[in-house]
């Protein structure tokens, strides 16, 4: 070593480190720290102007790496790799440059007795199992939670078992621990100890702060959040930004070297020292470094959700620039179509058209799957050239409060009940009209109000009046122009149309289901201090009212008017008006008065009837849907009719009505001689007739059909096919109908078709957000079909942790594994699902299959067939078992309904 170089080492001046110090400080902070330990080293020595220069490159390159983590738009797995790369050639560089001027770094460990290195590796080995115990209490509850949420027997390993379970997770990084402290040229004493543990508590709770204080700067003071997260990682997994996320999610290596670099000192003045003159430049460094972070980036992606409906303009652009990065960064997103469409609506109200129609393509040509049927439907339709002539702007609407009793429909009747009360809009008359309409004396709780009718009734209590339309395009664009929203019911949830796009072919409406959905997730939080606040000055009412503005904004094509869907989910709308405005009305749709007073009232019983035959009153219902049709024949009413004689007549069914009502209730018998005499038996008949019609020519509306299903029997096969034949229209309609999806899937269960049910569930999961119960499910049917292929893919996407416990697991982790030929392993865990669940025949089948080709224990496998059997009284994996056990075991008897005496 050379002179200079042994004058380095005298306290004053700061030493030479080894290679690893600057690998390891330049991953965990970033590589801009070992090259200022040069720098400095370069300035003791009397290179000023050399120093300042390589502190000048390296912050530009800092400052480089830590633009790339915030604003890139490239995507997350190359960014990853550019910063693990860069961090580590740039520490590296730090090393090369300080050995090539000033030599090596001396020598650090000597093995002169071995018990100088045993006090400082033992307890660095006992802080890195104590620091693994208290890490592993966090997922050791989780997974106790969802262990007791298993429909499966519990595992029977203790508590303690799982602590030592999670033990090898710091002894690498307290191995790391131990050989410094070993090197030590001072004697290694409990101040070590002391002062690393408080440097790790340092570390996190500044770790924390300098992620908030990094976040509230970024969005300028604005730091408040309750929009919902979104899977962060892509649901493949062969992705190789699923395995960077997961190595840097996991990497506890600046839990070590940190603590090492400012704390672990011999004197406790030291660690304070170094802690407030080292930490802060540690803090700026540590900047580029987080935002490669998960668990940062989470938080930042709600934040910009949250942003996109701030009140302040300023805010939604800056939120729309970020989100943009989001697009490019994770384009394999779950709900990245929703943010494309989002940001593409941005661009065109933005007058950036070119980009809008660059993102409507990119949606136009993303691959068909249900999840995107609403993005690409959108995307079509603002691409389209508009049908219709759109002369009408944005009606300006009030906006509202939320309160706690509101529903999604209340919300959009309330809001249209302010703008026709003007004289009377204040929020407080409004809430002294709620209170007569609550159903509670002591707080406001209204009743539900799932379909127009309940809304015409609410409505005149409010001091309104609705008119029933059938829905119509071009009448809705005559009602806006004259300033009257219209409400659209779809699926039971009200869309207040309120104004037109001018360019695309959009109606702009008020939704307020997200917001609601965000407060079902939150509960228990206190939002009320947040986003929606009950309590605050006028102008803090008046930022939550712009914000639950820009939540509700929702577009919907114009071509939804045209779409057989239309008709089939929402075939009436509603338009409300201050009483004696009807000739108004009536002026503006070119109809005489007494014709739309008429065809309203049509309207508004045939909707009365279906609420009667929703509450089980088939009397009533029939009742009503005879005295719409005298107003206006319709197949509606007719359908309406048909049905309740259906659940009349079907009444023995009815969980509660298994005894003989109309001989024991005397209204009943009579209401029963009344639909017999002979104008009742007419219009039944022309029910019966139109209700077969529409039936075989699949064109039954959504409302009817979700109330014949409830008459159908699905283990009666005529019954089933019907069943299978209103579904099929269900899921047609509506691709994005999840629950429709699996309840199609149920009925190809009963049906015994397994092709047809995996069909289902594949479209069940691309329907929504990734459920894992859901794809075990799906990967279940691809083992009992012998799809191994498709099997394994679907394996390697379902998180383990959150299904472990559920026998189907273990179930297919033993086929695929025994595909694999490691055959041991399978019949282990063949035999843990078989504990779990012992009433499953095919998890005996399979397993009795494997025994058999192992040739391994054919009583076992004898006893696995004979369970198979006795378990599945009438099925295809009886009938497979008993051909096995007919094959392999020709000497033991057919197993009978009384048999299979030796299953134990």
């Amino acid at each position: 070593m050379s002179s200079s170089s042994q004058h380095l080492q005298n306290q004053q001046y700061p030493g030479l480190h080894p290679w690893y110090v600057y690998i390891f400080t330049g991953i965990s902070v970033s590589g801009l720290y070992p090259w200022l330990l040069v720098c400095r080293l370069f300035f003791r020595q009397g290179y000023k102007a050399t120093a300042c220069l390589l502190v000048l490159c390296n912050l530009g390159l800092f400052a480089g790496l830590v633009f790339l983590s915030i604003f890139s738009q490239l995507t997350w797995d190359t960014l990853l790799a550019i910063a693990v790369t860069t961090n580590t050639l740039w520490s590296a560089a730090a090393w090369i440059m300080q050995r090539s001027f000033f030599g090596r770094a001396p020598k650090r460990y000597y093995l002169r007795s071995w018990k100088s290195w045993l006090a400082p590796f033992c307890i660095a080995l006992l802080i890195g199992a104590g620091l693994s115990v208290i890490h592993a209490l966090f997922p050791i509850i989780g997974e106790r939670f969802r262990m007791i949420q298993s429909r499966d027997l519990e595992e029977t390993r203790v508590l303690l078992w799982d602590l030592f379970r999670y033990l090898p997770w710091y002894l690498p990084y307290s191995a790391l621990v131990g050989i410094w402290w070993a090197g030590e040229e001072r004697r290694f004493s409990p101040a070590h100890i002391i002062s690393f543990l408080g440097a790790i508590l340092f570390f996190g709770c500044c770790l924390i702060l300098l992620s908030w204080l990094t976040m509230f700067i970024l969005f300028q003071g604005e730091l408040s959040y309750t929009g919902s997260s979104w899977a962060l990682f892509p649901r493949t997994d062969t992705d190789l930004s699923v395995k960077l996320l997961s190595f840097w999610s996991k990497n506890m290596i600046p839990y070590a070297v940190i603590p090492l670099l400012i704390g672990a000192a011999p004197r406790f003045r030291d660690f304070w020292k170094r802690s407030f003159m080292i930490y802060p430049l540690v803090c700026v460094l540590l900047i580029g470094q987080e935002f490669f972070s998960p668990e940062l980036w989470q938080t930042y992606q709600k934040q910009i959700i949250y942003e996109l409906s701030s009140p302040s303009s300023v805010n939604r652009e800056r939120a729309h620039r970020q989100m943009e990065v989001m697009i490019h960064r994770f384009p394999k997103h779950e709900i990245h179509a929703d943010l494309t469409q989002e940001l593409a609506d941005f661009y065109y109200q933005q007058g950036k058209k070119e980009k809008a129609r660059d993102l409507y393509h990119q949606l136009i040509s993303s691959p068909s799957r249900p999840q995107l049927f609403s993005a690409r439907t959108h995307a079509e339709a603002a691409l389209s050239k508009p049908k219709y002539l759109y002369t009408s702007s944005p009606i300006d609407m009030p906006l509202i409060s939320y309160n706690k009793y509101m529903t999604n429909n209340w919300m959009v009747l309330l809001k249209a009940a302010r703008l026709h009360r003007k004289d009377v809009s204040t929020e407080a008359e409004l809430l002294s009209s709620l209170k007569d309409l609550s159903t509670k004396k002591e707080s406001i709780a209204l009743s539900p109000m799932p379909t127009l009718a309940e809304l015409d009734d609410n409505a005149r209590n409010l001091g309104l009046a609705s008119f029933i339309l059938h829905t119509d395009f071009e009448v809705t664009q005559k009602l806006l122009a004259h300033g009257y929203p219209v409400i659209v019911p779809v699926k039971n949830t009200f869309l207040l149309v309120y104004g037109l796009d001018s360019e695309r072919n959009f109606a702009i409406c008020s939704d307020y289901r997200y917001l609601l959905y965000n407060l079902k997730r939150n509960t228990g939080e206190d939002i009320d201090k947040d986003l929606l606040l009950e309590n605050g000055s006028d102008a803090d009412r008046h930022e939550e009212r712009k914000r639950i503005e820009h939540i509700s904004k929702f577009y919907l094509p114009g071509t939804y008017w045209d779409s057989p869907s239309q008709k089939d989910l929402s075939p009436f709308m509603s338009v409300l008006f201050v009483p004696g405005e009807e000739n108004t009305i009536a002026e503006i749709l070119g109809q005489p008065p007494h014709e739309i007073k008429r065809t309203s009232r049509a309207h508004l019983t045939a909707l009365i009837a279906l609420n009667s035959l929703k509450s089980g009153d088939p009397i009533q219902a029939i009742h009503w849907a005879r005295k719409s049709s005298r107003l206006q024949p319709s197949s509606l009413s007719l359908q309406i009719a048909r049905t309740a004689h259906l659940f009349w007549q079907t009444r023995d069914r009815q969980p509660l009505a298994k005894f003989p009502l109309s001989q024991n209730l005397p209204a009943l018998k009579t209401l029963e001689t009344q639909m017999q005499d002979e104008a009742s038996s007419t219009f039944m008949e022309q029910a019966a007739q139109q209700f077969k019609q529409a039936l075989e020519h699949q064109t039954l509306p959504w409302m009817i059909r979700m109330q014949y299903r409830d008459l159908l029997d699905r283990s009666i096969p005529e019954e089933r096919a019907i069943l299978l034949s209103l579904m099929r229209k269900n899921v047609e309609s509506d691709p994005g109908d999840k629950p429709g999806w699996l309840y199609l899937a149920s009925l190809y269960e009963w049906q015994g078709d397994m092709d047809h049910m995996m069909q289902a569930l594949e479209s069940a999961i691309s329907a929504g957000h990734w459920d894992n119960s859901l794809a075990l499910d799906l990967l279940t049917l691809y083992i009992r079909s012998n799809k191994i292929t498709q099997a394994a893919d679907l394996f390697g996407k379902i998180d383990k942790s959150k299904v472990q416990h559920n026998a189907d697991y273990l179930y297919c982790r033993a086929a695929l594994l025994a595909a694999e030929g490691k055959k041991q392993l399978a019949d282990d865990l063949y035999n843990q699902a078989i504990t779990k669940r012992k009433y499953t025949p095919f998890y005996h089948l399979d397993y009795a299959r494997l025994l058999l080709t192992n040739n391994k224990d054919r009583q076992k496998a004898q006893t696995a067939l004979e369970w198979a059997i006795r378990i599945d009284a009438d099925g295809a994996v009886r009938r497979e078992a008993q051909e096995l056990l007919d094959s392999y075991f020709p000497e033991s008897e057919q197993l009978n309904d009384q048999g299979a005496q030796g299953v134990q």
